[in-house]
């Protein structure tokens, strides 16, 4: 996901003469599909992808090594596939961002209500005019799957940037109709 915050003329805002917009760069997206999140790592339960493991672990008294499975009954899995970027642009007066020591903005802060307007769909039918929106109608997303969006170096706020940060978001989207 690529993160533009708007200036009050509604065009991408700019910051010591470069565009306030964020997005994963393609070296963070292969470090995320090569993590133990995707690939199987070696852990004291076993060699695994990082949440089947943490599965294996928690419940291992639940875990009996008979049936079809030959490592030790159920897993979970995640397989990983790459589908196109999207685009939030955020209003003016939604966001704030941070700087390092350089001046440089290192961090995008989204008040949070604005967020879940921008990213999911409000109308029915739905369109493409945010990001789950456009996934769902071209088929990258389905009812089936377990869809994550990555948003690099963005934190949400609630209301005031006093309470900052939300640093992880998870939900489900929900329209009349789906099955």
């Amino acid at each position: 996901m690529t993160v533009d915050l708007l200036g009050p003329d509604g065009t991408v805002a700019v910051f010591n003469g470069k565009p306030l917009s964020f997005g994963p760069e393609s070296d963070v997206v292969h470090a995320v599909l090569g993590s133990p999140m995707f690939q199987p790592f070696i852990y004291t339960s076993g060699v695994g992808q990082f949440n089947d493991q943490m599965m294996r672990a928690q419940f291992w008294d639940r875990i009996h090594p008979h049936g079809e499975d030959s490592n030790n009954g159920w897993h979970v899995r995640l397989a990983s596939r790459l589908r196109r970027s999207r685009r939030i642009q955020v209003p003016f007066n939604s966001w704030f961002f941070f700087v390092d020591a350089n001046n440089n903005p290192v961090l995008f802060a989204v008040e949070e209500n604005a967020f879940v307007n921008l990213f999911f769909p409000t109308t029915v039918p739905v369109n493409n005019s945010t990001p789950i929106g456009a996934a769902e109608l071209a088929g990258d997303i389905t009812t089936r799957d377990l869809s994550t969006f990555l948003f690099n170096n963005i934190v949400l706020y609630g209301g005031n940037i006093n309470n900052c940060c939300i640093i992880g978001f998870h939900t489900y989207d929900f329209e009349p109709g789906d099955k």
